[in-house]
């Protein structure tokens, strides 16, 4: 199991610009990489209806179809945001991560047009806290 995930720039950009996308959806998303390297991140759609709260669904399909697509890189595992709550894993979080994959959750605050990242949390199985780093680019 790992203890750490590190996400390359270019992917560290994509995580933040799809977590910091104005909507009143958690946005979720795949990892992808190799190792302990994350160099994809890709959106996903969350088919929860607004209008249930908070919480994600994504479609099998979807996954299939994305790794499929990034087929040199192995699934490290998923993100998703909590507008406004803690970064800390849901017991539904925890029960639909697939063996294997890491989470890691971005807590956003402010308004759900201009939101901010407020704290990151990785972790791996039942809540296995592992650390996320994020390689800089060289000068």
């Amino acid at each position: 199991m790992r203890d750490f995930i590190r996400f390359l720039p270019n992917a560290r950009d994509a995580l933040f610009r799809i977590c910091l996308s104005p909507s009143r959806q958690e946005q979720v998303g795949l990892l992808l990489g190799d190792d302990t390297d994350v160099r994809h991140v890709v959106a996903l759609t969350n088919l929860r209806p607004v209008i249930q709260g908070h919480g994600f669904r994504i479609a099998q399909g979807e996954i299939d179809r994305l790794r499929d697509a990034h087929s040199g890189h192995t699934v490290l595992g998923r993100f998703h945001t909590h507008p406004n709550t803690s970064a800390r894993p849901s017991n539904s979080d925890i029960a639909s991560l697939p063996p294997g994959w890491c989470e890691v959750i971005v807590r956003l605050s402010g308004r759900w047009q201009a939101p901010q990242v407020a704290q990151i949390h990785g972790y791996c199985g039942a809540d296995v806290p592992i650390s996320v780093m994020f390689q800089e680019r060289a000068a």
